[in-house]
């Protein structure tokens, strides 16, 4: 069963730590796990954040595991547009929950005109939590700008 009120919001890199995603919201949202099928869940060059793009082979069981936030509100979702670059666009997708429910909500996708600046390689989550965290908030200064 799908839902249909589009307030819940999946987040699949930076904003899924709780040290990242706390700086720019003030609300404290239920999360999830969920998957998103279709999308892969690359590194920004030179950057230790990820960009989503949808899959371009038809049918892919390709998916990208990530934490979805439930009924965000509407000034949490500004303050997230707000955070997000001019890169990303926020769609509404269909997301799976752990076990299988399918729901809707927003995710920040890299609009197709920015995808060359992702690499290959997929952003893995535990690296950026051992190797890349602490200079993403050190480094990032928009994080004051949000709130």
């Amino acid at each position: 069963m799908k839902n249909e009120k589009n307030n819940n919001v999946y987040v699949y890199g930076t904003l899924m730590f709780d040290s990242v995603l706390n700086r720019i919201i003030n609300g404290n949202p239920k999360k999830i796990i969920a998957n998103a099928k279709g999308f892969k869940r690359l590194k920004v060059k030179n950057e230790d954040y990820p960009g989503l793009i949808r899959c371009k082979d038809i049918g892919s069981e390709s998916f990208v595991n990530g934490v979805l936030l439930l009924d965000v509100s509407e000034e949490d979702i500004a303050r997230l547009d707000s955070f997000e670059a001019d890169c990303y666009l926020r769609e509404s997708i269909d997301v799976h929950d752990e076990g299988g429910n399918l729901l809707t909500a927003y995710a920040y996708i890299v609009r197709q005109e920015f995808e060359h600046t992702l690499s290959d390689e997929e952003w893995d989550a535990e690296e950026f939590n051992s190797n890349g965290i602490e200079r993403f908030s050190t480094n990032y200064d928009r994080f004051p700008d949000v709130k």
